[in-house]
């Protein structure tokens, strides 16, 4: 995410979060309020890698929120427009936080899902993670399953998909979508127009 980016990436947040019928209204409120511009602003502060976005044409269409969390990577929110669900947008937002994860010093990824997402349960299985535990009323009141990944040890080489651009020691945090060779998925814009680093 640019920093120009938080205050259309914090909108996306808090219209995708409300829209989540499965979360009351405490949850859907008090998450929403947590990713104001100013706290995106200072995480890709903090870290470059830990606000995600897809974007399409000039429009945010999906977001990934990470953070490091003692040598693991907490997938805190992802979501995706609701123009743009099916298309394997979330997915490729995923796949750059595990790709990222051994570069960062981390050695697993986790978060958790409501039990009642089964898109989310869907995208996170068929991504090779595995459910570590379930936790019965917590957050809010809801029941929750923890999902983990072992991740690739630094050095090691993850698969590359069709659409993605990767050089070594560097990484896209903006994503364009639409320009692969397989429709849907996204690829990272050209190097000139992406913002990059080590």
């Amino acid at each position: 995410m640019r920093e120009t980016e938080a205050g259309s990436t914090s909108r996306l947040m808090r219209k995708v979060i409300q829209s989540l019928t499965i979360y009351n209204d405490l949850a859907r409120n008090g998450e929403s309020a947590k990713y104001s511009p100013g706290e995106l602003r200072q995480r890709i502060a903090d870290d470059r890698d830990s606000v995600i976005v897809a974007v399409r044409g000039d429009k945010i269409v999906g977001f990934c929120v990470n953070r490091k969390d003692d040598g693991t990577l907490l997938i805190e929110w992802y979501g995706v427009h609701a123009d743009c669900r099916g298309q394997g947008v979330g997915r490729r937002l995923v796949e750059r936080i595990v790709a990222s994860a051994p570069r960062r010093g981390c050695h697993k990824v986790w978060c958790d899902c409501n039990t009642q997402s089964t898109a989310s349960k869907t995208l996170l299985r068929a991504m090779g993670f595995h459910a570590a535990a379930t936790l019965l009323n917590h957050w809010y009141g809801h029941d929750f399953t923890l999902w983990e990944r072992p991740v690739a040890k630094t050095g090691s080489h993850a698969p590359v998909h069709a659409g993605t651009h990767v050089t070594a020691g560097h990484f896209a945090n903006r994503f364009a979508t639409g320009s692969s060779s397989r429709p849907g998925l996204l690829a990272a814009r050209p190097q000139s127009a992406t913002r990059r680093w080590r």
